[in-house]
């Protein structure tokens, strides 16, 4: 029987809540090995009101912003036989501004109902999206329960999650809301921005934001600390804090759990990831 990410996501979480978060889509495939790939692209041209969602239990998504008015989708499938690939079927739903993806997964295939789902890491297959979408396009909602997620170069509203992976986010402008339970989420190169709202569960979250930012930020962490080097002399170590940058402006909400908060200054992405590597 065929099943859609919202049920699936269901079971994943209770799972998630019982269990050792993931150590992350690319741990998980070191321990099996894809045998066969299908590799898929198309093209969907769309209007001034371009808009995104997308749903997958398994893979990881990344968005780019281009300047062409047009979707360009690529899917990869990873499987361990062929029959495998055909358990996930992706549902394109398009009406000229809106682009809807879903991947539905039929795990039995003997046309029996069977309301039970097993996750058995050998017969799920991956399903990763490539996406370039107009820099003035809306991601809606992207939802995925085992993968990453990368969204870049976008002025539209961002609206994305996922359940086991990290999420981040480059150079985005609009409204933005970012969240994972087990995983990391950081959003870097901001310099003009809407509203924010960043968030984990298990793992940390970390925003870049430029010297001269107009703001009012509020972060708070359960088991964990925030530090940042705000500007404007605006210094902070404890696990909550409430602060009004230059004039303030657009909320910034940054909350996790299970790990530390981190905002720095644009800028020192790369010297920091190098000192992340370190510890």
């Amino acid at each position: 029987m065929k099943h859609t990410i919202m049920t699936l996501t269901m079971v994943a979480l209770v799972a998630a809540a019982f269990s050792a978060p993931l150590a992350g889509k690319d741990a998980k495939k070191s321990s099996r090995g894809f045998q066969e790939t299908d590799v898929d692209k198309q093209t969907y041209e769309v209007g001034k009101n371009a808009r995104l969602s997308l749903s997958n239990l398994n893979g990881g998504v990344t968005v780019t912003g281009w300047d062409k008015n047009e979707f360009e989708v690529i899917v990869t499938k990873r499987a361990g036989s062929r029959a495998q690939l055909d358990d996930a079927n992706v549902q394109v739903d398009f009406n000229g501004d809106y682009l809807h993806i879903e991947v539905e997964y039929d795990f039995d295939n003997d046309g029996e109902e069977d309301e039970t789902v097993t996750f058995d890491g050998d017969d799920l297959v991956d399903v990763d999206f490539e996406i370039r979408a107009p820099r003035h396009a809306e991601i809606r909602r992207i939802e995925l329960v085992n993968g990453g997620l990368k969204i870049s170069d976008l002025t539209g509203d961002v609206n994305a999650a996922s359940v086991n992976g990290n999420v981040s986010g480059e150079e985005l402008s609009g409204e933005t809301h970012l969240s994972t339970v087990n995983g990391n989420v950081k959003l870097s190169s901001v310099t003009k921005h809407d509203e924010i709202e960043l968030s984990s569960v298990n793992g940390s979250v970390t925003l870049y934001l430029p010297k001269n930012v107009n703001a009012k930020l509020t972060a708070s962490t359960v088991h964990g600390d925030i530090r940042g080097d705000l500007g404007h002399g605006v210094t902070h170590a404890g696990s909550s804090m409430d602060a009004v940058l230059g004039t303030g402006g657009p909320r910034i909400e940054l909350g996790t759990v299970n790990g530390d908060i981190r905002i720095r200054r644009a800028g020192s992405e790369k010297r920091d990831d190098s000192d992340d590597d370190s510890d």
